[in-house]
C-alpha cells in the first residue's frame, strides 16, 4: 500500500524509476535492503552540515544590525535608512551575511557554485 501511495505522488519518468527501484528491494532480504538504501542515500544525497563561522554569522548578525542601524540613523549622509523599518533590515543583514559567509567558504574550500 506504501508503495501505490508514493507512485502515485510522483509523475513521469520520475515514478517509472521510483517503481522500479520498489520492486527491485522486493527481492531483497533485509539486510540487502538496507544496504541498498545506506549506498543509495550516500550517492544521491548531499549532506550539508553546519559549520562553526556560520553559526557564529548567524548569531552575531542580528545584534550588530541593530546597532549598525541605530548609529546609521544619527549620521546625516545615511538617514535614509531611518524609513526601513528594522522587522526588513535585520533579516535582511542576517540573511546577506550568512550568504556572504557561506560563498566566502565554497570559494577558499575551491569548490564550485
Amino acid at each position: 500500500m506504501v508503495q501505490l501511495h508514493l507512485l502515485d505522488l510522483l509523475h513521469g519518468s520520475s515514478a517509472t524509476w521510483m517503481h522500479r527501484i520498489l520492486r527491485g528491494l522486493e527481492k531483497l532480504g533485509e539486510a540487502e535492503k538496507k544496504g541498498k538504501f545506506t549506498e543509495f542515500i550516500l550517492e544521491k544525497v548531499n549532506l550539508s552540515k553546519l559549520d562553526e563561522y556560520t553559526l557564529l554569522a548567524g548569531l552575531v548578525t542580528p545584534p550588530a544590525a541593530m546597532a549598525l542601524k541605530r548609529v546609521g540613523e544619527s549620521v546625516p549622509q545615511i538617514k535614509v535608512i531611518k524609513m526601513i523599518p528594522d522587522v526588513i533590515f535585520v533579516p535582511g543583514a542576517t540573511l546577506a551575511a550568512l550568504v556572504s559567509v557561506k560563498l566566502t567558504r565554497l570559494m577558499s574550500l575551491g569548490k564550485q557554485i
